[in-house]
């Protein structure tokens, strides 16, 4: 099918396939889908309420952190920022909720206490 690959953006056939971030699919190009890349954002949000990268990331996921960033020209320290700056949005509105009175878990504990397995 044609469409717009949501790694790196490339236009052109595409497939959707799983992606390693959680129960959803993107459409990927052939080169990325080969790679293993996933998409930037998705990757970030998902390794960022896991925990800090690489420190508390298992290496199933390192891999994959690797090859979006080959494949996207990047490094895995603008990964590794890119994920503490998810962490403090995080935080943020974990903040915001217990401030208002709803019951809250800070990111701390999410990690401590995650069921995503990284």
């Amino acid at each position: 099918m044609q469409g717009k690959c949501a790694v790196c953006g490339k236009e052109g056939e595409v497939f959707v396939a799983s992606s390693a971030c959680g129960a959803m699919s993107n459409a990927y190009c052939e080169e990325c889908l080969a790679s293993g890349a996933e998409p930037w954002n998705d990757l970030v949000f998902y390794v960022s309420l896991a925990g800090h990268y690489p420190d508390q990331i298992n290496e199933m996921y390192r891999e994959i952190v690797r090859d979006t960033c080959k494949r996207l020209h990047k490094t895995e320290e603008e990964f590794s920022a890119a994920v503490e700056e998810e962490i403090n949005k995080i935080d943020d509105i974990c903040d915001m909720v217990s401030q208002i009175g709803c019951t809250s878990f800070p990111i701390s504990d999410m990690q401590t206490n995650s069921m995503l397995p990284l």
